[in-house]
């Protein structure tokens, strides 16, 4: 398709390359040079063979052809005017040309320019004997921001520069052109009879409004004035024509415009009223006749006195802000028609209308239902602030009687057992020698569960106290603490060897003594669990997930099967065999009160044969108001 194109169109195109010798060039360019393509190949824009004037009739040199200029600086050169003579025939023909070089992505110097020009010798013919005949005619039509044409027979036999333009044809001689093709059909009968009318005589001018067809498919809509003149000694047509196209489209714009404003007052659920800024109102839709029980005209009447409460000291504050910014935005008590007030949110903007005058538009929702809703909420609220109240004060008298009874059953027990072990300790003592063999371990092991039950009583006791311990946050280094631990582990059971690693810069905002309880408690777990390897290995770190560190106790020893994980943090909850590792089942769970009264989580990982790893959290307290 370009090929035929590039072959039959009636512009001339000649293909340069970037040393300015000619590679192409279709049929027209032959025909306007009066050089064949063989000729023309391998030739320049500088070669002396040339013959080119200026319109002054002064030679045109080679290197200011546009296409030598536009290889020279990379840029367009377009509209240039000059003759060229025919070798054969020496006839002079002008040419409008442009050049246009061709740039690769990223090259800087062009690789080859297209040159196209217009033959012009017919049209510059017929413009100079036009304008030696009509040269003051022209100079006030020609300057005519309306189009002006003469038709005669249907078709131009004169028209301005403001009508090529008008009819899409600029540049083009029209004399001729049909003046139907640019009606449409179905109006060319009735433009036909108009015309014939002015032509017999009609001495009334002719006005009406006609849209154009232009070759472009855009639409115009034109506004013509059409009267009878003589021109060349016969009836003609003389028709001004003024494009309307864009005063029509704002006239659709602004009834569009209304409509949309229409659709939207008439359908919103929202009062809208338009006023001034005296208080005057000049419109209502109609949910702000619903909303105050008035007519539109009853609203309008009463204006902004009749809706608005003017006891409400809001009002003056509200009228102050809106002359200060231009806006205000609030609660108002308003009136209905019939006396009572309810609550609405008022939004008021002021603005310039066409005329200059400022007005006041004003959107108002009915918030009565909401205001109820709130004052529902608020009084739920209350109530349900004074039953926890209420519950708390239960529940801390409860937790209060439950510590004095833990207290009492554990001081009330400890003397029965101290006494069942001392007087058991006496018997052993005192006759050893006459009682059995198993008579002396049955007393034993009354000595150890005597013993063993004042620990968990003391265990008990120790939980509940360290549970009603007030937190005191503040910066913990853990790292220091977890090698002071270790270091008092190892002291104490100097015969197991144990490689502690801690991590370095290990902190948090915590309790330092309960801090540390929990480091004792999960050390000396791993410690204990870990009394088979030899050496055994124990590290303390963290890791991050994402803002919060996770601290983490890992050990290599026994580890546990995670079927009954679930219960390892309860008291008095054993994952190995009583006797097999020492202990009373209280540790963990001591160590997951801890960690809950600082707002975080413990929980743990571990394989049988393959250790445990004890992890734990102590949120920021912004974290755990966060979290509330």
């Amino acid at each position: 398709m370009h090929e035929a194109l590039f072959e039959t169109m009636p512009v001339g195109v000649v293909y340069q390359a970037a040393d300015g010798r000619i590679t192409d060039a279709n049929p027209a360019a032959e025909r306007i040079l009066g050089l064949t393509l063989d000729q023309l190949q391998g030739r320049t824009s500088v070669d002396p063979r040339w013959r080119a004037v200026h319109e002054d009739g002064t030679d045109f040199p080679g290197e200011e052809h546009p296409a030598m200029a536009a290889l020279r600086t990379g840029r367009r050169v377009s509209g240039v005017v000059m003759g060229v003579f025919n070798p054969a025939t020496d006839e002079l023909r002008w040419i409008r040309v442009d050049a246009t070089p061709v740039l690769s992505p990223g090259e800087s110097a062009p690789r080859q320019v297209y040159t196209t020009f217009l033959d012009i010798t017919e049209q510059r013919a017929a413009e100079t004997a036009l304008r030696e005949s009509e040269d003051l005619y022209r100079a006030a039509v020609e300057r005519a921001s309306d189009a002006i044409v003469i038709g005669r027979d249907e078709r131009v036999v004169f028209a301005n520069a403001a009508f090529s333009r008008m009819a899409g044809r600029e540049g083009e001689d029209l004399r001729g052109f049909e003046l139907a093709s640019l009606i449409r059909e179905e109006e060319r009968a009735e433009i036909a009879e108009r015309a014939r009318r002015r032509v017999a005589g009609a001495e009334e001018p002719d006005l009406y409004e006609l849209e154009l067809l232009r070759p472009d498919g855009a639409q115009q809509t034109v506004e013509v004035r059409a009267g009878r003149i003589e021109y060349d000694g016969a009836p003609a047509i003389l028709a001004v024509m003024r494009d309307v196209t864009e005063r029509r489209r704002l006239e659709h714009e602004l009834e569009d415009e209304r409509l949309r404003y229409k659709l939207l007052m008439e359908n919103s659920l929202d009062a809208v009223l338009l006023t001034r800024p005296d208080g005057a109102v000049l419109a209502a839709n109609p949910a702000a006749c619903r909303m105050f029980g008035r007519s539109e005209v009853e609203i309008v009447t009463v204006g902004r006195a009749g809706i608005v409460d003017s006891t409400d000291p809001r009002l003056a504050a509200g009228l102050a802000e809106r002359a200060r910014t231009g806006h205000f935005s609030g609660e108002l008590r308003l009136l209905r028609a019939d006396g009572t007030t309810f609550p609405g949110e008022v939004s008021s903007s002021v603005y310039t209308d066409h005329r200059g005058e400022l007005m006041t538009s004003m959107v108002i929702r009915d918030v009565t239902e909401q205001r109820r809703s709130e004052r529902e909420i608020r009084r739920l609220n209350e109530e349900l602030a004074g039953r926890v109240a209420s519950r708390t004060e239960q529940l801390d008298a409860t937790a209060h009687e439950l510590e004095a009874l833990s207290y009492s059953v554990a001081h009330d027990l400890r003397a029965p057992l101290r006494a069942i072990d001392g007087f058991s300790a006496a018997l052993i003592e005192d006759e050893a020698g006459r009682l059995s063999p198993r008579g002396l371990d049955e007393l034993a092991r009354v000595r150890q569960a005597a013993q063993t039950l004042a620990r968990l009583l003391d265990d008990l006791t120790g939980l509940s106290r360290v549970s009603r311990r007030e937190l005191t946050r503040e910066p913990v280094d853990l790292t220091a603490l977890a090698r002071d631990v270790a270091a008092e582990l190892a002291a104490a059971k100097p015969t197991h060897h144990v490689e502690v690693t801690v991590q370095e810069g290990l902190a948090a905002h915590a309790d330092a003594a309960l801090t540390r309880l929990i480091l004792r408690e999960l050390l000396e777990n791993a410690w204990k669990f870990s009394a088979p390897r030899d050496p055994a290995h124990v590290e303390v770190g963290a890791v991050d997930t994402g803002g919060e560190p996770v601290f983490f106790v890992r050990d290599d020893g026994v580890g546990f099967d995670m079927e009954y994980a679930a219960h390892l943090f309860g008291a008095f909850q054993r994952m190995h065999p009583v006797g097999e590792f020492g202990g009373d089942g209280i540790g963990l769970a001591l160590v997951r009160r801890l960690v809950r009264r600082h707002g975080g989580r413990v929980w743990a990982e571990a394989r049988p044969g393959e250790g445990a790893t004890f992890s734990f959290t102590l949120p920021e307290p912004a974290a755990e108001a966060a979290e509330e």
